[in-house]
């Protein structure tokens, strides 16, 4: 539940999105420029997506590699998997 409403308050209400139609636009790869424009890269996006969620207590891994294959919302076709909201169902073992 906890990040469904993630994925609603930074997708739909706030408008966050992959910028499909210029992707090698420098502006994405910039964190001020894409808080300000709300439009990124899929990685530079999940750096948003792992700040945000680490400030509603989410444990949502370091890594936004992992984000960027879970969270289909980042502009990126691979998006495919799910996460989880409870942390205990983590192996954080590498």
């Amino acid at each position: 539940a906890r990040i469904a409403a993630l994925n609603e308050f930074l997708f739909a209400e706030l408008g966050y999105t992959g910028n499909a139609d210029n992707y090698y636009d420098p502006r994405n790869s910039y964190l001020n420029e894409v808080l300000e424009r709300r439009l990124g890269i899929p990685i530079t996006l999940a750096v948003v997506y792992l700040a945000v969620g680490r400030q509603l207590g989410l444990d949502l891994g370091d890594d936004p590699r992992q984000v960027v294959d879970e969270v289909p919302h980042l502009g990126d076709e691979r998006g495919e998997g799910e996460l989880e909201d409870d942390d205990d169902d983590r192996d954080d073992a590498e």
